[in-house]
């Protein structure tokens, strides 16, 4: 009687019908005979969520049920680094999605790296949607051409929320320029990406000025922030300001301020209103 208790118990936890409003218990995997009982709650909870969200079908049989728990103990002896056997198969039948035999190693890699607890499956999910997102990411940068640009939702899972639809273009720009030993992996291209050096909300790889909080673009090259530069539209580095007008020489159509324009000003640099020219040659 209590093995069929148990595996009821299993079944209804599975079919979404709760009789006594508990998940199956260790007993309850061990008195079927599944695997010896074990006290990690981490692992049976990773158990029963999948066992839950998978549905009665999955587990009609113990040799169904036997499967998945041979799956779950591949993913947490995965997070435990004790092996690197957990196969594409095993994560299929937990119901994660987009696992393939490309980026299997890194999605090991990813959950034995994890300092999480993996008691749900929605967080190996969201782990392999960062993977995904990364290598997206690499390709891209490797090939603009045959690769597609990385959207909003693949920044999203990997949960840069700097990056939004105002900037996406920008750093997408960006990282064609990057080396790719900078974005080689999942923790590279989240630090890289979420640089901040100075504070000012502007993402390092975009921003002109990384150290200044004060300046984060520069139009015209001249490596001086538009928000000091006299003449951001022109390139002028010395920032040359003859009459003091906080205007720029290279861009100010009066440098003399003597309200006649630089281009029919006889004498452009000095002022002269009166434009007296004695000999008449022009200066």
């Amino acid at each position: 009687q209590q093995l069929v208790d148990s595996y009821n118990s299993i079944l209804n936890y599975a079919a979404n019908n709760l009789i006594d409003g508990n998940p199956p218990r260790h007993q309850d995997y061990s008195q079927i005979g599944v695997f010896s009982a074990s006290e990690n709650k981490g692992f049976l909870d990773l158990l029963n969520d999948v066992i839950y969200l998978g549905g009665r079908n999955d587990i009609d049989n113990l040799v169904g049920l036997q499967l998945i728990f041979e799956a779950v103990l591949a993913v947490y002896d995965q997070s435990e680094n004790t092996t690197n056997e957990l196969s594409k198969v095993q994560l299929e039948l937990l119901g994660v999605e987009a696992v393939t035999d490309i980026n299997l190693a890194a999605v090991r890699q990813i959950i034995a790296d994890t300092d999480e607890n993996i008691d749900k499956r929605e967080k190996i999910q969201l782990l392999v949607n960062k993977v995904v997102a990364s290598q997206i990411i690499q390709a891209y940068r490797d090939n603009i051409i045959d690769n597609p640009q990385p959207s909003l939702i693949h920044y999203q899972h990997l949960e840069l929320s700097n990056i939004n639809s105002e900037n996406i273009q920008a750093i997408n720009s960006a990282i064609i320029t990057l080396d790719p030993i900078a974005i080689d992996s999942v923790e590279k291209i989240i630090s890289t990406l979420a640089a901040d050096s100075d504070s000012d909300e502007v993402i390092d790889i975009i921003d002109n000025f990384p150290l200044d909080p004060h300046e984060t673009k520069d139009k015209d090259a001249d490596n001086i922030g538009d928000n000091t530069d006299n003449c951001p539209n022109v390139a002028n580095t010395e920032q040359l300001d003859l009459d003091g007008d906080t205007i720029g020489d290279s861009c100010d159509l009066d440098k003399d301020n003597d309200d006649v324009v630089n281009t029919s000003d006889n004498c452009p640099n000095v002022a002269n209103t009166e434009q007296l020219d004695l000999d008449g040659d022009t200066i």
